[in-house]
């Protein structure tokens, strides 16, 4: 009996494939059994106690006698499993394959091999092609155009050129507020007249 798998870990809900390989030389037929069970140990104070529990049972057609066989199996692995816990020291989550023939009248040959169960596979997000409204050609009236794209908003650290203080980036207020005051001069001197003789004796040849 050969018995192989393609793969030691499997996500939660999936199907553990079991290629088994048969060549009854009895006079009887036997049927193959499977069994996933886990082990539970605890370890405290030097000591450790196991537990262990069959999750899953099945059994597989029957075999004839004297003849050579391969059995494709598939078990679904339950997904309200505990995943595997392997690096702790005090607690250990493990699980098993029991892989046996049922022989009538005779000793069951069986193997085991260790099963590593993870959590559920991610589901992968929406892509854009999901959606395939925004996707048609220009100018088809099956479904409407895009929004229009909001205009981009500046930078926040864009520094300006220097303002009236001398501070990076400030402005200041306009010139025209801080002017010099225009103060009145004194006021025009004023010729007097030339007229001749206005104010003075008039002089006679």
């Amino acid at each position: 009996m050969n018995i192989n798998t393609d793969k030691m870990g499997y996500y939660l809900g999936e199907g553990l494939k079991v290629l088994v390989e048969v060549q009854n030389n009895s006079s009887r037929s036997i049927k193959p059994k499977y069994c996933l069970y886990e082990k539970h140990s605890f370890c405290a104070r030097g000591k450790r106690k196991l537990h262990t529990h069959d999750l899953l049972k099945e059994e597989g057609e029957p075999i004839e006698s004297n003849s050579k066989i391969t059995v494709t199996k598939v078990l679904s692995i339950p997904p309200s499993l505990a995943i595997s816990i392997l690096n702790c020291r005090i607690l250990k989550v493990e699980y098993r394959l029991r892989v046996c023939m049922d022989v009538p009248y005779a000793s069951d040959p069986e193997i085991r091999f260790p099963v590593v169960l993870l959590p559920p596979q991610p589901v992968s997000g929406a892509t854009n092609s999901d959606f395939g409204i925004w996707n048609q050609p220009p100018g088809s009236s099956m479904y409407p155009n895009p929004p229009p794209m909001a205009p981009q908003a500046p930078p926040l650290n864009v520094i300006g050129p220097p303002g009236q203080f001398g501070a990076p980036g400030y402005y200041g207020p306009p010139l025209s507020q801080f002017s010099a005051p225009v103060y009145p001069g004194p006021p025009a001197q004023v010729a007097p007249p030339s007229c001749p003789g206005q104010f003075g004796p008039s002089v006679s040849h």
